[in-house]
């Protein structure tokens, strides 16, 4: 039955396809290559692969809000099949963001499906409020008033005959003074509130964004600071990491870079610059033989002074 369902969305995308691709532009159309290669790779429940190509697409479509609104509803998925929740909740955050700067939701090109489990997805993990806040978003999902709504009537109970009470018992019983009502319990202290899921997702974005333009001006001692933080708040964020790997390897701060690897591992094809960033702090770590390998990988994908410097180092000369 799962097979079917995914030929028939399979198939709902294909049907799209020939609309979006008409007169594309070189970059539009890689774009959307890989936001199909993420939507079919998910559908074959591969859904590591399918984050690496999700993210690709996801960057490339950051000036149009409609296809990276579609395209981060794919990664949500994917993310929350993968187990990544974190990385899941920053996601829904931007996709959350972009539909109130921006709203596009839903894409005539999602299959019913995936409206369907993206829908559940959203009912977990996101208040009802915050969805009716957003205009697009707020037919989404139904408020807890909408669903009592739904329910039906109670049936009427059957309420037992009163008993007769003969006058003396009920004299008597009025004669007694009643106990007296037991004291109050003490008042317990409720415990301080902790961080919700969509605000630790809202700081590591902040975070990201942040360390960014702290790297581009040269201050990636900052960037490192800030992402550390992040990272203990949002540890299963996968780009939290990555950017704190690599504003470790240009701060040369190799202990926490080795920290990062560790927990990256294994890097997908499409980090290649988290790779080079990896094979550097390896190889000033003492282990050149781990850095080759991923230099190897890498090199081809990013350039710059500092992979011809280590390219040199750990490669060799031409």
């Amino acid at each position: 039955m799962r097979k079917k369902v995914h030929a028939a969305i399979l198939l709902s995308l294909l049907m799209v396809v020939p609309r979006v691709t008409c007169g594309a532009s070189p970059e539009d159309q890689f774009n959307l290559e890989r936001l199909k290669s993420g939507q079919n790779l998910y559908l074959e429940k591969r859904y590591l692969d399918a984050i690496a190509q999700l993210h690709v697409a996801a960057f490339g479509y950051l000036s149009k809000p409609a296809p990276l609104s579609e395209c981060l509803v794919w990664l949500t998925l994917a993310q929350t099949g993968a187990g990544r929740a974190g990385d899941a909740d920053a996601t829904i955050a931007r996709f959350l963001e972009i539909e109130r700067r921006f709203p596009s939701y839903p894409a005539a090109s999602l299959p019913p499906e995936i409206r369907a489990d993206f829908r559940k997805l959203l009912e977990r993990r996101v208040d009802a409020a915050v969805l009716a806040s957003i205009p697009s978003l707020a037919p989404v999902v139904e408020t807890k008033e909408q669903k009592f709504a739904k329910l039906p009537p109670a049936a009427p109970s059957a309420k037992p005959a009163p008993k007769t009470v003969s006058s003396t018992v009920a004299a008597s019983a009025t004669a007694r003074p009643a106990p007296a009502p037991p004291p109050p319990p003490a008042p317990t202290k409720a415990p301080a509130p902790g961080p919700t899921s969509a605000s630790v997702a809202a700081g590591s974005e902040a975070a990201l964004a942040q360390s960014r333009r702290l790297v581009a001006s040269g201050k990636a001692g900052d960037a490192e600071r800030i992402l550390t933080d992040a990272v203990k708040s949002d540890p299963s964020n996968r780009d939290l990491r990555l950017a704190l790997l690599e504003a470790a390897c240009l701060t040369r701060s190799y202990k926490t870079g080795m920290a990062q690897i560790a927990v990256l591992e294994p890097f997908g094809e499409v980090e290649a610059p988290s790779m080079f960033y990896a094979a550097v702090v390896l190889y000033d770590s003492g282990h050149p033989k781990e850095a080759r390998t991923y230099l190897e990988r890498s090199a081809q994908k990013v350039s710059g002074p500092l992979v011809d410097e280590y390219s040199k180092k750990i490669l060799g000369p031409n």
